[in-house]
C-alpha cells in the first residue's frame, strides 16, 4: 500500500564501435639499414593501435603511433604485429603482422689482374673473393664468343674458357638479397703470333709527293701493326693501324720499301715487306721561240735551243694553230702550218709523268710570216731622148721592195714601189 520504502537500481548499456581492421602495411626489405618507419593504418572512431615486436631485437619509439620508427633492426627477418582494440575494449580486437628484411652488405667484391695471354683459349685462375655474405657469381659482361667457367659460376678461383680469341670482361658479384657488390676483370685471349701482313698500295710515287695511302689486311691475331717507311719520309696517320698515310717529301729518287709488322702479346712474324718506287718529276723545255715563212715547214731539231725533256712516261706536241706534227710524240718533229696560216703559233711539249707524278708543260712561240708578192705594173715605151721613167702602177704586200734593171739605167729610190 506504499507504506513501505521503495527501492530502485540503475543499469548502463555501453555501446562500442567496431574500429576499421588493422593493416600493418607492406613488407619491407633493404640493404644494411639499421631502421625503417613503419606504416600502419590508423586506428579509426577512437579505437588504439598497438606495435608487438614478434622478433626481440628492435626498439619501438612509440608502440601507438602506426607510422612510428623502429631501430636496431636484426640482419634477416624482424616482425612486427599491429594491434587495433576498439574504445572500449567490447569489439574483437584484429591485428596484422609486417616483416622488415635487412640484408647484410657482403665485403666489397674484387677480381684478379687482367689476363692477356698467348696461344689459349683457357684462362688463368680468375682470383675473385670468397663470398662471407651472400652467393658469388660469375657472368660474362662482352666477348666474341661463349664462356665456360670451368669451376662453376659460383666458384671465385674458376678459370675461363672460350670459344674464340679475343678480349672478355668478366664480372664477379655477390648478391645478398638487395645487397650487391661486383668487380670485372678483363682476359684477351690472343693466338699465336699472328701471320705476315700483306701490304697494298702504289708502286710507283713521285718525288715529294703526300698523302699516300697504304693499307694491309687485318691478320687473325694480329692487334698492333708497326709500320716503317724510307727514312726522310713521315706517317701522318694510322701507325698502329692496318691503314696509314705517308708524306714523301725529302726522299730520295729510287727504289725504297715500306714494311708493317703485326703483333699480339704472343710476339710477331716477319715483317710483310712492299718495293716501291720513287720517281722523279718530269722537266721539260719547249725549246726558243722560231720564225718561219707561210707555207713551210719548220725542223724543231735545227732550232736554236733544241727541245728537251727528261723523267716522263711519254711526250705529246700540241699546236695552237691548224698546222700538224709529222711525230707528235718525238722529242723534235717537224711542224708544218696550215695552209695560208699566218702569225704568232703557240707549239707545246707536254711530258707525261711517271707514275704519279703530274704531267708538265712548256711553250714555244713560232712566228709564221706571210709570203710576198710583187706587180711592177704594165709594160711601157719611152723615147730616146726622155731622160727619165717614172713607174706607176707596181705594188707588193709583205716584205719591203727592191727594183733592179738589165739595162744602163738607176733608180733614184729603188726600194719604193713607183721610182724614177
Amino acid at each position: 500500500y506504499g507504506a513501505c520504502p521503495s527501492s530502485s537500481d540503475d543499469v548502463i548499456i555501453t555501446r562500442d564501435i567496431t574500429p576499421d581492421a588493422s593493416d600493418a602495411g607492406s613488407n619491407q626489405q633493404f640493404c644494411d639499414l639499421s631502421t625503417a618507419t613503419m606504416a600502419a593504418n590508423i586506428a579509426t572512431d577512437n579505437g588504439t593501435g598497438t606495435w608487438t615486436i614478434l622478433t626481440p631485437g628492435p626498439s619501438l619509439a612509440d608502440i601507438n603511433d602506426p607510422v612510428t620508427t623502429v631501430s636496431n633492426l636484426n640482419y634477416g627477418n624482424n616482425d612486427f604485429r599491429w594491434t587495433i582494440v576498439s574504445e572500449y575494449g567490447i569489439c574483437p580486437a584484429s591485428s596484422s603482422d609486417v616483416r622488415i628484411i635487412r640484408d647484410e652488405a657482403p665485403a666489397p667484391a674484387t677480381t684478379g689482374l687482367d689476363q692477356d695471354l698467348c696461344g689459349t683459349l683457357v684462362s688463368n685462375p680468375l682470383g675473385a673473393n670468397a663470398a662471407t655474405v651472400g652467393v658469388g657469381t660469375w657472368s660474362k659482361v662482352s666477348g666474341p664468343g661463349t664462356v665456360t667457367f670451368d669451376l662453376g659460376a659460383n666458384n671465385p678461383n674458376t678459370t675461363a674458357s672460350v670459344s674464340l680469341v679475343g678480349s672478355y670482361v668478366y664480372r664477379w658479384s655477390i648478391v645478398n638479397g638487395t645487397c650487391s657488390t661486383s668487380e670485372d676483370i678483363t682476359v684477351f685471349y690472343s693466338p699465336a703470333a699472328p701471320a705476315t701482313p700483306t701490304i697494298a698500295g702504289p708502286a710507283n710515287i713521285c718525288e715529294d709527293e703526300n698523302s699516300v695511302n697504304f693499307t694491309c689486311n687485318a691478320v687473325v691475331g694480329g692487334v698492333t701493326y708497326t709500320w716503317t717507311v724510307p727514312a726522310a719520309a713521315t706517317i701522318t696517320a694510322g701507325q698502329g693501324t692496318t691503314s696509314i698515310t705517308v708524306d714523301f717529301t725529302g726522299v730520295p729518287v729510287g727504289a725504297e720499301n715500306v714494311s708493317v709488322v703485326a703483333s699480339n702479346a704472343c710476339g710477331a712474324n716477319p715483317a710483310g715487306n712492299y718495293p716501291i718506287t720513287i720517281e722523279a718529276r718530269a722537266i721539260v723545255n719547249a725549246g726558243s721561240d722560231e720564225e718561219t715563212c707561210e707555207n713551210s715547214s719548220i725542223d724543231l731539231s735545227s732550232i736554236s735551243t733544241l727541245p728537251s725533256a727528261s723523267n716522263y712516261a711519254s711526250l705529246l706536241w700540241t699546236s695552237s694553230g691548224t698546222g700538224t706534227f709529222n711525230n707528235a710524240n718525238a722529242l723534235t718533229p717537224i711542224y708544218t702550218p696550215g695552209i695560208g696560216e699566218t702569225g704568232n703559233i703557240t707549239l707545246t711539249l707536254t711530258a707525261n709523268g711517271n707514275g704519279s707524278c703530274p704531267n708538265v708543260s712548256d711553250n714555244l712561240i713560232l712566228t709564221v710570216t706571210p709570203l710576198p708578192t710583187a706587180n711592177a705594173g704594165g709594160n711601157d715605151e719611152v723615147c730616146t731622148d726622155q731622160a727619165t721613167f717614172t713607174v706607176t702602177g707596181a705594188s707588193h704586200t709583205n716584205g719591203s721592195v727592191t727594183w733592179s734593171t738589165g739595162g744602163d739605167g738607176s733608180f733614184v729610190n729603188a726600194s719604193i714601189d713607183n721610182p724614177t
